[in-house]
């Protein structure tokens, strides 16, 4: 993960073994903004905005 100046915040890798994946991602230690998440497996790669709002 990304946040909007290109720095990495968050980085993990893994295998997945069924055809759909969840996984909960404690984001207490991140600032509010919007962060760029990438999904990348041998077929294909996904991107998608992540936005965290503290008040």
């Amino acid at each position: 993960m990304i946040d909007v100046l290109g720095k990495e915040v968050y980085a993990e890798s893994g295998v997945l073994n069924s055809q759909y994946f969840t996984r909960d991602l404690n984001c207490a230690s991140f600032s509010s903004g919007i962060y760029l998440i990438t999904f990348e497996t041998e077929r294909e790669r996904l991107v998608k905005k992540m936005q965290v709002n503290w008040r």
